[in-house]
């Protein structure tokens, strides 16, 4: 059933796709053509990432390198690309929420033609931005350790390019989706299916559990136990009793990623395990498969129940199973198979958490058991246990919950239409409140003198000791908010993890950038580039008619929750 605009949920299966000309080198993922003529990539979907980013050609040395082609989910050449045209980052028009900014340099910023999914045709934007590695940023090494971080990524993120795209171009019922990874298990591999506009209940062995989302993190949990459990006997990778850890949930990451205190814990529950540096793995000597399983129990971040003494989830609890926790050393040969390339060994899917933030990540293996739904206008995110048995690869057979997104008035073409209409009812606001001004002042003065007479003003009854910023209800913006503030109300109260940690709390710098490893700081003054835009309208315009300034532009649109996008109102078919 179509939405009131016309559109339906769009499904995007995860899958094995070409990425090279010649058909032979295969990546799996979300399948995109870029380009003109199209270029094919095999993107890997993020929770985490806004924009759009695949790597340029000179990442692989030549285009013959099928090994890193097929790592890297396709290359660019954006020579052969009739329709590609850069962009300075000023004016790009990606999200400024992930972009790693202290390496700005490293990075060319472009819009180019984009057609995905199963109707190419029909599924595509004529001009879209996204941005690349720079040509001197060649980091071969990345491969050689089997490193993905570096992989074409598909944006999933609050503010996601590819989501709002989407549904501004009428492509998708809603912004939200419904996800469930497939498998990379070597004995018995499934196709994923990543839905827009709605989710597939076929897919939910049970009810699905809430979680709040946070400008910062979006899938954010607290992993209150983890167990190692084989032969019969469980083991904690906590060291205390009490202690907790965040972690991002991400099917991005090929693996599980904790500290290395926990991993110390995991080495002593599983004896034949040793730590290969160079793939920073373990690895089980063995011809067999091994048996040891993972139980993680998760908390929500959110605000406690009415008594305060419980977090609104007490319990949320999944098993990754042995096939999915180990597999044999795979790699693309040279000639871009993926295939086996150790059969003595088997590698456990945990990393060791790297950052100095200590944050952990819940990756691909979680994602083969479990099933998300985020709806990043509702500010939510939900997890069921997965039905992980064969389906269609293409959906055919899935059972489609749809949610339609409606905007009040008319549908706006874009952000930057939305914000000049913004501008306009502003401006016309501000006319109503002079016009008002000038009629109160006049009544005041016919009625004579009386509120001089007792010491008091005849400025504007919108003057107040409090300015009007802190008196009305306001919504994060990720422009400036960490994970301090969360996207719903009331706020957590602060969480001390066993490490010291508090969270919700400032961070000293913002997550790492999957792609590079730096860290974005709010400082950047590029990140402010469109506030100051509307700040100087604010100095120009405001604080010259009425006695106290009002609120202003900036102060009234540039949220990204006073936007119409966060106006939407859901309506489940």
């Amino acid at each position: 059933m179509a939405c009131p605009n016309s559109s339906v949920p769009l499904l995007l299966p995860w899958t094995n796709n070409s990425v090279s000309t010649a058909g032979t080198i295969l990546s799996r993922g979300i399948s995109f053509a870029i380009g003109t003529p199209p270029q094919p990539f095999s993107l890997t979907p993020s929770t985490l990432s806004d924009n759009l980013f695949i790597n340029n050609k000179v990442e692989c040395g030549a285009t013959t390198n099928s090994s890193c082609i097929g790592q890297l989910g396709g290359i660019y050449d954006s020579a052969t690309s009739t329709s590609f045209t850069e962009a300075n980052y000023a004016t790009w028009q990606g999200s400024r929420e992930t972009v790693d900014l202290v390496s700005i340099n490293s990075y060319v910023f472009f819009d180019d033609a984009a057609a995905f999914g199963l109707k190419p045709a029909a599924n595509k934007f004529p001009a879209f931005p996204m941005y690349t590695n720079g040509s001197t940023d060649i980091k071969v090494d990345a491969f050689t350790k089997n490193d993905p971080r570096y992989r074409a990524t598909l944006p999933l993120g609050l503010d996601s390019t590819f989501l709002n795209s989407l549904v501004d171009t009428g492509q998708a019922s809603s912004r939200m989706y419904g996800l469930w990874a497939g498998s990379e298990s070597e004995e018995t591999p499934q196709d994923g299916l990543l839905i827009v506009g709605g989710y597939d209940e076929s897919r939910l062995k049970s009810a699905a559990t809430d979680f709040p989302m946070f400008s910062d993190c979006p899938t954010c949990a607290i992993l209150t136990a983890v167990t190692y459990d084989v032969g019969g006997k469980s083991t904690t990778l906590f060291s205390g009793a009490t202690d907790t850890l965040i972690v991002k949930l991400d099917p991005f990451s090929s693996d599980l990623q904790f500290p290395a205190g926990m991993l110390q814990n995991l080495a002593a529950a599983e004896k034949t395990a040793v730590w290969n540096a160079t793939s920073r793995h373990f690895e089980l000597p063995a011809t067999t498969a091994p048996i040891g399983t993972i139980t993680i129990t998760l908390s929500d971040l959110g605000a406690p129940l009415g008594d305060a003494s419980k977090p609104s989830v007490v319990t949320y609890k999944s098993v990754i199973p042995a096939s999915e926790l180990y597999h044999r050393p795979r790699t693309y040969n040279a000639a871009g198979i993926y295939e086996v390339d150790n059969a003595t060994v088997y590698n456990m899917a945990v990393t060791n958490q790297t950052g100095a933030i200590t944050i952990g990540t819940l990756g691909l293996p979680f994602f083969t058991q479990n099933y998300l739904i985020v709806d990043p206008d509702a500010r939510t995110f939900q997890l069921a246990p997965a039905v992980t048995t064969p389906a269609d690869p293409k959906g055919a057979d899935a059972k489609i919950k749809q949610t339609c997104r409606v905007l009040p008035g008319l549908k706006q073409k874009s952000q930057v239409a939305a914000l000049a209409g913004a501008i306009v009812g502003s401006i016309v606001g501000t006319l109503l409140l002079v016009a008002l001004f000038f009629y109160l002042r006049k009544r005041r003065r016919n009625a004579g003198h009386q509120l001089h007479s007792r010491g008091e003003s005849d400025a504007p009854t919108a003057t107040s000791t409090n300015p009007i910023v802190g008196r009305v209800p306001t919504n994060t913006s990720s422009q400036s908010k960490s994970l301090d503030l969360p996207r719903q109300a009331p706020p957590p109260s602060a969480m001390v993890l066993s490490d010291g940690t508090t969270f919700p709390s400032p961070l000293p710098g913002r997550t790492k950038n999957v792609h590079t490893g730096g860290s974005t700081w709010s400082e950047d003054p590029r990140r402010g580039l469109v506030h100051e835009m509307f700040q100087k309208v604010d100095e120009e315009n405001d604080g010259r008619l009425l006695d106290e300034r009002p609120l202003g532009l900036s102060e009234t649109i540039h949220s990204r929750t006073t936007l119409p996008r966060s106006a939407a109102e859901h309506k489940v078919e």
